[in-house]
C-alpha cells in the first residue's frame, strides 16, 4: 500500500520502497490501478480514467509511468504546472460534472518524478464530456452473465409498466440501452462494465471482480452490543435486493404511514436509508 504526503510534500526514495511503490509497479495495472505516461502535458485519457474510479471502486493514477510499469518520469520544470492543473480542472464542472477536488501528490523514484493521483469512491455520479464513465472489466463477456436475471427484470418491469419498450427488448439490447456498454478509456474498446456484473454477473464473476462486495444485514433488538440475527448476501443486486427486503419483512412491521398523500413503505425506507 502506498504512503502519500500532504499536498505539496514530496515523499522519497526510500520512503517509496518502504511503502511498496516498486512492488505496485512491478505488479502492473488493475482495476485500481492505472498508469500514464506524461512527460510535461496531462494526458488525453486522464479525467476519463478520474470519473470511471469516481463512479466505482476508486483507484489511483501514476503519472509518469509507462504502461509496462516502467518509470519514465515527469519532467521537473512540469511537475508543479501538472499538480495546479489536476487540482483545478477536477474543481471545474465543464471538466467534471459535478466537480471533485484532487490533491496529487509527488513520489521520487529511482530519481524520477512521478505524480500519484488518489481518487476515491464517490457519492455521485460524475461525467467527463458529457459522459457517465463506468470500469469495462477486461475479458467480461455476456456469457458471464446469468439469462434468468434478464427475465426477471422484465418482469418487474411489466409490472410497472406494460407500455415500456425495453421488455421487448433483447439481453444484448437491454446491456446497451442501460449503459452496461462502455468503451475502455486507455484502449478505447467496448466492453461491459462492472455495474453489468454486479446486476447480471454471477456470484463467482462478482467476488472475482469485487473481492470486498457484500451487503450485512444486522438485526439489534435485545443485543445490542451484538446482534440477535444476521444475513450476509454477496449476490447480484437483483437477488440482493430481495433477500435482504426478505431479511426485514421478517423482522420488521410495516405500519401504514404516509409522507404527503402518498403512502410509503416504512420496510423500502429503512432498506435504502
Amino acid at each position: 500500500m502506498a504512503v502519500f504526503a500532504l499536498p505539496g510534500e514530496k515523499i522519497d526514495g526510500d520512503q517509496a520502497l518502504n511503502a511498496d511503490i516498486q512492488n505496485t509497479l512491478a505488479a502492473g495495472e488493475n482495476l485500481y490501478i492505472e498508469f500514464k505516461e506524461a512527460r510535461d502535458q496531462l494526458p488525453g485519457s486522464f479525467f476519463d480514467t478520474v470519473c470511471v474510479f469516481l463512479n466505482t471502486d476508486g483507484g489511483t493514477i501514476y503519472l509518469g509511468v509507462g504502461d509496462d510499469g516502467t518509470v519514465t518520469g515527469v519532467a521537473s520544470q512540469a511537475v508543479g504546472r501538472l499538480e495546479s492543473d489536476i487540482a483545478n480542472l477536477s474543481n471545474n464542472p465543464q471538466q467534471l460534472d459535478p466537480p471533485f477536488l484532487l490533491f496529487p501528490h509527488e513520489l521520487t523514484i529511482a530519481g524520477k518524478v512521478v505524480i500519484a493521483v488518489q481518487v476515491p469512491l464517490s457519492s455521485q455520479i460524475h461525467q467527463h464530456g458529457g459522459e457517465i464513465m463506468l470500469r469495462v472489466v477486461p475479458h467480461q463477456t455476456t456469457a458471464d452473465l446469468r439469462p434468468e436475471l434478464f427475465d426477471k427484470v422484465r418482469r418487474l418491469m411489466r409490472s410497472g409498466d406494460r407500455r415500456r419498450p425495453w421488455v421487448a427488448f433483447s439481453d444484448e439490447e437491454l446491456l446497451k440501452v442501460g449503459g452496461f456498454y462502455n468503451r475502455d478509456p486507455n484502449t478505447g474498446r467496448p466492453g461491459l462494465t462492472m455495474a453489468a456484473a454486479l446486476l447480471f454477473g454471477s456470484d463467482e464473476i462478482i467476488q472475482n471482480i469485487v473481492p470486498g462486495y457484500k451487503f450485512d444485514c444486522l438485526l439489534r433488538r435485545r443485543n445490542q452490543e451484538r446482534y440477535d440475527n444476521r444475513l450476509i448476501v454477496r449476490t447480484n443486486l437483483i437477488d440482493a435486493y430481495d433477500l435482504m427486503m426478505g431479511f426485514i419483512e421478517k423482522h420488521l412491521d410495516d405500519p401504514f404511514h404516509l409522507e404527503g398523500d402518498l403512502r410509503v413503505s416504512l420496510r423500502e425506507k429503512i432498506l435504502w436509508n
